[in-house]
């Protein structure tokens, strides 16, 4: 975890701890975010670029009597989570705009997965391939909150050797 916060609706940091030291102004995508759902505590997430690079956030509110009073922010940087595999250089994490948050040891723009259109292959699947004549990867997608999130790897080709050779 790179830090904690309690943040104010108006964008207010109130309290904090943080490994990671972030500016105020990186909260207010999470502050404007709409929560998934009131069956989950109103939980909401966001994945975004940060000063720090790409931050995943998870926040719910801190209700004073029925109101909210403030939001309890937790945040990660990619690079962290990252750390934290052995894989991280077969691993591609982009959204449906094509924001790359983690590319791996692959350039995204040269892989098949920049060729999809993210918006309209979400509406009917949630997992899949994506190939061209270098080789293929799989694909899945995942949601924090709102945002869907595709998580892919090479199966085979090119892209999947050099990931071996790599590993080796």
């Amino acid at each position: 975890m790179s830090g904690v916060n309690v943040v104010k609706p108006s964008g207010e940091v109130v309290s904090q701890e943080q490994k990671e030291k972030i500016q105020a102004k990186s909260f207010l995508g999470i502050l404007k975010e709409k929560p998934v759902s009131s069956e989950y505590g109103d939980i909401r997430g966001l994945l975004q670029k940060t000063e720090l690079g790409p931050t995943m956030f998870v926040a719910t509110p801190v209700y004073l009597d029925s109101e909210v009073d403030s939001i309890l922010v937790v945040y990660f940087t990619m690079n962290k989570l990252m750390d934290k595999s052995e894989y991280k250089k077969d691993l591609v994490i982009f959204d449906h705009n094509k924001s790359v948050f983690w590319s791996g040891q692959f350039s995204f723009e040269e892989t098949p997965l920049y060729k999809k259109d993210w918006n309209k292959k979400l509406r009917n699947f949630i997992t899949g391939r994506a190939y061209d004549s270098k080789g293929e990867f799989f694909w899945t997608v995942h949601y924090i909150g709102r945002q869907p999130l595709i998580f892919s790897t090479p199966v085979y080709g090119t892209y999947f050797e050099s990931t071996k050779k790599m590993c080796k």
